[in-house]
């Protein structure tokens, strides 16, 4: 669609290729969107190998220690609430994207409608993230 935005597309064909539960195929296209947004160099290699050794949950571990402080000033926050979402962690998801809400970032409007959520509609903490948006889930 846009040839000049390149990777910028390759998260939304991962979450498509999670959805379908086709986890080794979501993890390939992450890993080239994330090499590609991150500002720092990414050892996509050691991540593929976190993966294939230890698993769909390590592997969203070590991307979100991958992030590092780049997630604490950019909406890269949103992408480490993914991350610890989809580790168990909610603790952690809900602080991140509260963090995101903090910096303004543009992407937390899209919480409501984000199918990465699913899982948490009804939690508290959730709800609580909405609330803060002005988008009640109701």
């Amino acid at each position: 669609m846009e040839p000049s935005r390149g990777r910028s597309f390759d998260h939304y064909i991962s979450y498509a290729y999670e959805m379908k539960g086709l986890r080794d195929q979501a993890v390939d296209f992450d890993l080239r969107y994330f090499a590609a947004t991150l500002r720092q160099p990414v050892d996509t290699a050691a991540l593929t190998a976190v993966y294939k050794r230890d698993g769909w949950k390590a592997y969203w571990t070590a991307r979100a220690a991958a992030l590092g402080p780049a997630a604490d000033n950019t909406c890269l926050s949103v992408d480490a609430g993914s991350g610890w979402l989809r580790t168990g962690d909610r603790t952690r998801s809900f602080a991140a994207l509260n963090q995101a809400i903090d910096l303004h970032c543009f992407a937390v409007i899209q919480l409501k409608a984000d199918p990465r959520f699913d899982s948490v509609r009804s939690d508290p903490g959730f709800v609580a993230l909405l609330t803060r948006l002005n988008l009640p889930d109701n």
